[in-house]
């Protein structure tokens, strides 16, 4: 006699045409199981159907991209193939790098954030920017100048941003000069205007405090400010701060989170305020031992891939998988599990 039974549970959870999104972010699973045919011999055997995620890819107009710990070959290709990223940050002089992300990798040059950032003098950046055709050349916290003295800071006024951006459109021509800071003191502002872009470097919230005085110890600009003060994980409000302050150029950020949740949000407050790219910086931790590890595994690069995706920065492929489970003792164990073939994108609703 034929007994027909669904898997437990399954058809309690999930049903055919189910949507990624009818369920709260946090418990949004990384698969969709439906029934699609039944069937049964005396042992009981049973095949379902059910789609997976197989990888994301970008939308048109954005750019995720990442400052990557580990930068070997085999790591920026799964990055770029299963998880969407397009973009990859180049350290000042990292010309391997360079070569095996556009050479080997197939990444476009018009979507690395290549770093001119250097010691003194103009050889260097001159160099990098002959060497690495770049849409983007970056120098990181330009102006982030301390209170109480600078120490070994490598900070640039105006004139050295100008000259800069001068030999990128002469050898570049189209090329843009991008800088980052998080304290919107007035020497930020005034290198903002000379950039043609600007990014948040920080991954904190900071607020300003006027009542709080300020020595920037810098030779030019206002020599006295007012300060700010770290307050807290949440860097939206810096975000929107920036976006009030520099407007269209102030266009991409940096983020960094050991929340799964936070990254919903971040993205979700980037998409509100009109950014078009996101840098994920996964450089450097120190594990317990003071040992250098990446930021993130396997499954916050998945986590990660999902808040871009549902907030219109990548899109995302299924694949279809059968499953054949058998009977065993009363309940349903998978006996094998392949590919269909049958790929799909997952629109968003």
């Amino acid at each position: 006699m034929m007994i027909s039974k669904n898997i437990k549970g399954l058809r309690e959870v999930f049903s055919e045409g189910l949507s990624l999104f009818s369920l709260p972010f946090l418990l949004l699973p990384f698969f969709l199981f439906y029934e699609k045919t039944n069937i049964y011999s005396q042992e009981e055997k049973k095949i379902v159907y059910k789609w997976e995620i197989d990888h994301y890819e970008p939308q048109p107009g954005k750019i995720l991209g990442i400052w990557n710990y580990v930068r070997t070959k085999s790591e920026l290709k799964m990055l770029k193939e299963k998880y969407g990223y397009s973009g990859v940050f180049i350290m000042s002089g990292e010309q391997s790098l360079y070569d095996i992300a556009t050479k080997e990798l197939g990444f476009d040059k018009d979507k690395l954030l290549v770093s001119i950032s250097y010691p003194s003098g103009t050889d260097y950046y001159e160099k990098w920017i002959k060497d690495m055709p770049a849409e983007n050349y970056y120098i990181d916290e330009s102006v982030n100048h301390g209170c109480l003295g600078n120490g070994n800071r490598r900070l640039y006024d105006p004139d050295e941003f100008k000259a800069i951006k001068k030999y990128i459109q002469m050898l570049r021509p189209g090329s843009k000069l991008i800088t980052s800071g998080y304290k919107r003191c007035a020497h930020l502002e005034e290198l903002g205007k000379i950039a043609d872009l600007m990014m948040y470097s920080s991954y904190s919230n900071w607020v300003y405090h006027p009542e709080l005085p300020c020595l920037s110890n810098m030779p030019w600009g206002p020599k006295l400010e007012s300060s700010y003060i770290e307050a807290g994980y949440d860097q939206r409000q810096s975000w929107t701060d920036m976006k009030n302050i520099f407007g269209k150029r102030f266009s991409s950020t940096w983020i960094k989170t050991i929340e799964v949740s936070e990254f919903f949000d971040l993205f979700a407050h980037a998409k509100k305020l009109g950014l078009d790219q996101i840098w994920v910086y996964n450089y450097m931790e120190e594990d317990k031992n003071g040992n250098p590890v990446s930021c993130y595994r396997s499954d916050q690069y998945e986590a990660i891939s999902q808040a871009a995706y549902q907030n219109g920065f990548l899109k995302q492929y299924l694949k279809e998988m059968k499953a054949v489970y058998k009977r065993h003792k009363g309940d349903w164990i998978i006996e094998s599990e392949s590919p269909t073939g049958k790929i799909k994108e997952n629109m968003i609703p």
